[in-house]
């Protein structure tokens, strides 16, 4: 049965404490053949891609 998975990898934490982390969703098919990485939001206001991944989703 396909599933997502969240992984919050973190990224950097500074001297004040504050932290930089990026979630990770995965989605896992058994007859999965092929990868692939998608990815939304990375470059500050480009908004189109979050919710073409989140209705993927």
């Amino acid at each position: 049965m396909p599933k997502f998975s969240l992984e919050t990898i973190p990224l950097h934490s500074t001297a004040s404490d504050a932290t930089f982390e990026v979630d990770v969703w995965r989605y896992h098919h058994p007859d999965a053949t092929k990868t692939v990485y998608l990815q939304a939001g990375i470059h500050g206001i480009e908004l189109t891609g979050i919710p073409v991944v989140h209705e993927f989703m």
